[in-house]
C-alpha cells in the first residue's frame, strides 16, 4: 500500500515538474500596443487607441491652426474623452494621460484633468503655487497659464454581423475649442475597423 502511494506521489509531482517547465513555453515579452499585441474585435485595444491618437495628433502639428496662437507653443487641456462603445473596460484616465504625452512629444504644454478648473491635480504643486503666489503679491490664479485650446474626445462604435463573422467600427474623434472665441474649430475623427469570427456560443 505504501509502495503505490508512493509511485502515485512520484507520478503526480513530475507530472507538476512538467507543467512548469513545459507550459508557460512561448511566453514573451512584447511591445506595448506594437504589431504582436493581442487584437480584439469585441473591445477596444490599447494599440487601437495609441495610433489613432498619433494618427490624429500629428494632423493636429501640420495644421495652419497652431501658427495662430500668440504665445507659442500652444497649451491644451484635455477635460473629458468619453466611451460610448459597449467596452466599459476602455480606460478613459489613460486616453487622455496617453494624449497629452503625445502634445508634449511635439512640443505643446499639456495637462490633463477631470475638471476645468485651471490648477494643478497634485496637492504639493497647489501648496508651492501659493507660497510662490504670496510671494510675488499676485492670486495662484495669475500664476496658471490659461489654455489656448480645451480638448474633448468621444469613442463610438458600430458593429455589424454576417453569419458568424462579426466586423466593428470603432471611431476616434478629437474637438478643439477655442477658449478665445467658445468655437470648436478643429475636428479630427479616426477609424478603426477590426473583423473576427465568433463562436457557436456567445460573442
Amino acid at each position: 500500500m505504501f509502495k503505490s502511494t508512493h509511485i502515485i506521489g512520484t507520478l503526480t509531482l513530475s507530472m507538476l515538474a512538467a507543467c512548469l517547465t513545459g507550459c508557460g513555453t512561448g511566453a514573451r515579452y512584447t511591445e506595448s500596443g506594437g504589431p504582436e499585441s493581442m487584437v480584439n474585435v469585441d473591445k477596444v485595444n490599447v494599440q487601437d487607441l495609441d495610433s489613432a491618437i498619433s494618427t490624429m495628433v500629428e494632423d493636429l502639428v501640420g495644421d495652419p491652426l497652431m501658427n495662430s496662437v500668440e504665445n507659442k507653443p500652444a497649451t491644451f487641456l484635455v477635460e473629458r474623452i468619453t466611451n460610448d462603445t459597449s467596452d466599459d473596460r476602455v480606460n478613459t484616465g489613460q486616453v487622455s494621460q496617453t494624449l497629452s504625452r503625445q502634445l508634449r512629444a511635439f512640443g505643446f504644454e499639456a495637462n490633463s484633468v477631470y475638471n476645468v478648473n485651471g490648477k494643478p491635480q497634485s496637492q504639493i504643486a497647489q501648496d508651492i503655487i501659493r507660497k510662490r503666489a504670496n510671494r510675488e503679491g499676485k492670486s495662484p490664479d495669475e500664476l496658471v497659464k490659461d489654455p489656448d485650446f480645451i480638448v474633448v474626445g468621444k469613442i463610438f462604435e458600430k458593429t455589424t454581423f454576417k453569419g458568424r463573422t462579426r466586423q466593428s467600427n470603432y471611431w476616434f474623434e478629437l474637438n478643439l475649442i477655442s477658449t478665445q472665441t467658445g468655437n470648436n474649430v478643429w475636428t479630427k475623427s479616426t477609424a478603426i475597423q477590426k473583423i473576427g469570427t465568433r463562436p457557436a456560443i456567445g460573442f
